[in-house]
């Protein structure tokens, strides 16, 4: 019944506050309840907490504790606010103090507190404490809404459930409908809390850079970084400042996962390439008169300058252009001596292996010009040039 807790109740009527139920209270903050245009207020008799508890439907971070000014124009005494969770630990606290220093937010006074975050689907209670101030003159101070129909919670925060305590001081709000009060169809509206939806972290990779060309065994250490509120993981596939993949040559990608105390979770991929350096074996400055065939011999290497050559690499010869004018030129080779356009693997060029190719250079115009072929799984074009008179 009513009177076990010591509450007046007092009807009124066309309150109107009209205070936006459920939108946003600020270009970043959301109110988590709204009072309606029409609302019941209690004066408290007894000194006690009042508030409920409810259960964000996502993660939210709480800005800032407020408690209600029913007038508008300032409180007449000081409300200490408090959110716990379940098992009674007090999360987030403050004083919201008398007069009109605190900001007046949609009929509430708000005090800016910690960042804290809730978790979806964790049950919460948030009460704020209230004073009878010892006697019947203090009897019409400070009054909270008391109206189910018209105390709306957020769509992110679900249903607020009443509870108090009484009590000298702030205290877990844990009597109420929870112990069989009649209670039910009415909200304690005194204590209210402005809360963001947490950003997801930011992540930044800077090496590998998106679409960067490395070579093989090269030595590229590592640089990422991830930033938000509450980050608590930043995993790539290798530390911060180790040596990424480059240890076979094609497409490779690099992803970072963050993840903060919320929960919230942001994946970053870029894709770079290792593709092999390459040795000419010959002499690219010395020209050779057109029509005649031209042996281009190369070597694939490392980041070392180690040959990597081998029979198991199949270079393929794509086009010839010419440089100075970007001009196509006839990809022809010399009798049968490249079948398909591929190299020939020797092993016995520069002493450790290399490939040939036999290029005819018959219409070519005085230039120079580039070979142009791949190798193997390596995506890259490569390309050997040289020049004709």
């Amino acid at each position: 019944m009513l009177r076990q807790f010591a509450l007046a109740l007092l009807c009124v009527t066309s309150v109107l506050l009209l205070l936006g139920i459920g939108r946003k209270a600020s270009a970043q903050f959301y109110s988590a309840f709204s009072v309606g245009p029409e609302d019941n207020i209690i004066y408290s008799t007894n000194s006690q907490t009042l508030g409920g508890r409810f259960v964000p439907q996502t993660n939210i971070t709480v800005k800032q504790l407020g408690f209600f000014d029913y007038h508008g124009d300032g409180l007449s005494y000081s409300h200490a606010i408090g959110i716990w969770d379940e098992a009674q630990n007090l999360l987030i606290s403050t004083v919201v103090a008398s007069g009109t220093s605190a900001s007046l937010i949609d009929g509430y006074r708000y005090v800016s507190v910690p960042d804290t975050i809730l978790l979806a689907g964790h049950t919460y209670r948030i009460g704020a404490w209230v004073n009878s101030r010892g006697g019947l003159q203090d009897f019409f101070t400070d009054p909270v809404p008391w109206a189910e129909s018209t105390i709306v919670p957020d769509s992110n925060i679900g249903s607020l459930v009443s509870g108090y305590r009484v009590g000298e001081v702030l205290a877990f709000p844990d009597q109420g409908d929870d112990l069989g009060e009649n209670l039910v169809g009415h909200v304690f509206g005194a204590a209210n809390f402005r809360f963001e939806i947490p950003a997801a972290p930011s992540i930044t990779i800077t090496t590998p850079a998106n679409g960067a060309v490395y070579a093989l065994n090269q030595a590229i250490q590592a640089d990422y970084g991830c930033t938000g509120n509450g980050v608590v993981s930043c995993v790539g596939p290798v530390a911060n400042g180790q040596n990424i993949d480059t240890a076979t040559v094609g497409a490779k990608t690099f992803t970072v996962t963050a993840t903060d105390n919320a929960g919230n979770v942001s994946v970053k991929t870029v894709t770079y390439t290792v593709a092999y350096a390459v040795r000419l074996l010959y002499d690219s400055t010395k020209a050779v008169h057109s029509g005649a065939t031209i042996p281009i011999k190369v070597q694939l290497c490392d980041a070392t300058g180690a040959n990597v050559s081998n029979s198991g690499v199949i270079l393929h010869a794509v086009s010839v252009t010419q440089v100075s004018t970007n001009a196509p030129g006839s990809l022809q080779d010399s009798g049968n001596a490249n079948p398909d356009f591929d190299f020939r693997y020797d092993p016995s060029l520069g002493a450790t292996g290399g490939y040939i190719f036999n290029l005819k250079t018959t219409g070519y115009a005085m230039g120079t010009y580039s070979l142009n072929f791949t190798a193997g799984a390596d995506p890259t074009v490569h390309s050997a040039l040289f020049q004709v008179k």
